[in-house]
């Protein structure tokens, strides 16, 4: 993977009007692929700008609040779903400080 390929992959995932929170909320499918190439990319992100204080503002703007898009009301969706979703914001809070923290 390299930087561009990264960014595209968080872009398209987290911001494109086909991205992750946009498929959830619309009750589209996930291809099983998805997630795991966006946490691939994110961890990337965090090795390739670990001790730099400049990241590029739409990859923040990826971020800024992500966890509440992925808590979602029923919206028909079982249980088991909605625990993975929840989830899946927990994990991306969680990259999301260790890609903005200064260690």
């Amino acid at each position: 993977m390299n930087l561009e390929t990264a960014l595209q992959i968080v872009d398209e995932r987290l911001l494109g009007e086909n991205s992750i929170p946009v498929k959830i909320r619309s009750k589209e499918k996930l291809s099983e692929n998805e997630y795991p190439e966006l946490i691939t990319a994110i961890h990337f992100l965090i090795d390739y700008y670990k001790n730099t204080e400049n990241i590029p503002k739409k990859l923040a703007l990826a971020f800024v609040d992500i966890s509440n898009y992925f808590f979602i009301s029923n919206h028909n969706y079982s249980e088991k779903e909605i625990e993975l979703f929840e989830d899946y914001g927990i994990e991306l809070s969680r990259l999301a400080e260790e890609l903005f923290s200064n260690e």
